[in-house]
C-alpha cells in the first residue's frame, strides 16, 4: 500500500503534525509516497506531481484544502481522508483528535468510499469554448468583491428559466449545498442525491427561490446589458472574467471525487456540529 500526505502548509503546526501522520504510517509498514524536499506534498503546488501510484491520500487541511486536492486527484481514482485542521472542515472525515484512529480503521478496511460527482463548466465566447474548470462545491457567477447587480439569463436544458437582475448566482453539488449556496438561501442536500441546485444571490425579482435540477441537466448562465466584466469562480478559488454574450455551461463531470468515510459518522449529526454549533 502506498500512499501520500498532502498538507496545507500556511500553518505551522499542519506541516508538524503531517510529519507526525507520516512517522506513523511509517511505523504501521506503508510506503510514503514522497518528493525530494519532504515527506509531505504542499497542497499548493500539487499541480504537477504525479500521483499515479498511490492507493489513496491523506489531506491535512480545511475545506479549501480539499477542493483543491480533489480537483487534482479525481481524475486519478485516488480516495482522500481529510483531517480538519481548519475551522469548519465540512468535507473532512476526521478532526485532528482522531487522526491516528482514522488510520487504523483505512488499514483494517473499515470504511465506506463515497463517490461524489463533480461539475464541469465551459465558457463559450463567440461560439468557441475559451475555458473549462471543474469544482466539486460550485460555480459561481457574479461581480466579485464589488457590490453592485448583475443581469443574466438562465436557461436548463435550454428551456428559458428567467432573466435575473441580482448580485449573482450560485450552481452547487449537493457537496457543496452546505457552502456558499446554503449561505445564500440555497436548500442543504444530502451527498448521495443527484441533483444540481442553482441559488440566485440577492435578487431583485420576486421569481428567485433556488432551483433543484437533475444532475443530468445542461445549466447555462448568458450575462448581458452589463458594464463591466462579470467574475466566474469555481470552489471559491479560481476565477475568470466573464463578458457580456458569453455563455457558461454547466453539466456533470465526467469524474468523481472519492471520499472515505467511516460508518460510525452520521451526516445530520455533522450538520448539527459543524453549522449549528450543536454539542
Amino acid at each position: 500500500m502506498r500512499v501520500a500526505v498532502i498538507v496545507n502548509s500556511k500553518s505551522d503546526v499542519n506541516v508538524l503534525f503531517a510529519a507526525s501522520i507520516i512517522d506513523y504510517l511509517i511505523k504501521k509498514d506503508i510506503d510514503i509516497f514522497a518528493n525530494d524536499k519532504q515527506n509531505a506534498f504542499f497542497s499548493n503546488s500539487i499541480a504537477d506531481v504525479d500521483f499515479r501510484n498511490i492507493d489513496w491520500a491523506v489531506v491535512l487541511g480545511g475545506d479549501g484544502t480539499i477542493l483543491t486536492v480533489a480537483r487534482e486527484l479525481a481524475p486519478l481514482d485516488i480516495p482522500l481522508l481529510g483531517i480538519n485542521m481548519g475551522r469548519v472542515g465540512f468535507l473532512c472525515q476526521a478532526e485532528k483528535d482522531d487522526a491516528f484512529s482514522a488510520i487504523d480503521k483505512i488499514l483494517q478496511s473499515d470504511y465506506i468510499l463515497d463517490k461524489r460527482f463533480m461539475l464541469r463548466c465551459d465558457v463559450k465566447r463567440d461560439g468557441i469554448v475559451v475555458a473549462s474548470f471543474t469544482a466539486l462545491n460550485d460555480i459561481v457567477v457574479n461581480y466579485g468583491r464589488q457590490v453592485r447587480t448583475l443581469n443574466y439569463k438562465l436557461t436548463v436544458n435550454d428551456q428559458i428559466v428567467n432573466s435575473y437582475q441580482a448580485d449573482g448566482v450560485i450552481i452547487a453539488t449537493p457537496t457543496g449545498s452546505t457552502g456558499y449556496s446554503f449561505s445564500a438561501g440555497g436548500p442543504i442536500v444530502t451527498p448521495d442525491a443527484d441533483v444540481v441546485i442553482i441559488t440566485p444571490i440577492c435578487s431583485h425579482s420576486f421569481f428567485s427561490r433556488p432551483i433543484v435540477t437533475s444532475a443530468k441537466s445542461k445549466i447555462c448562465v448568458i450575462c448581458y446589458n452589463n458594464t463591466e466584466a462579470a467574475n466566474l469562480t469555481t470552489d471559491g478559488q479560481r476565477q475568470y472574467d466573464i463578458y457580456d454574450g458569453d455563455e457558461v455551461i454547466i453539466r456533470i463531470a465526467d469524474i468523481e471525487a472519492k471520499m472515505i468515510r467511516f460508518k460510525n459518522r452520521n451526516y445530520f449529526d455533522k450538520l448539527h456540529k459543524k453549522l449549528c454549533n450543536y454539542e
